[in-house]
């Protein structure tokens, strides 16, 4: 049980970290206030 939960934070902080950097690899004004916004 608590290593599905570990499982689970980890992979939510990956794709987390993922859509952030995406968003600053778009470079547009929404993107890089929304990539801030997550942090």
């Amino acid at each position: 049980r608590q290593t599905d939960l570990k499982a689970l934070i980890a992979f939510s902080s990956v794709s987390h970290m993922g859509l952030v950097v995406a968003a600053s690899l778009v470079k547009s004004s929404w993107s890089v206030s929304g990539a801030m916004l997550m942090m």
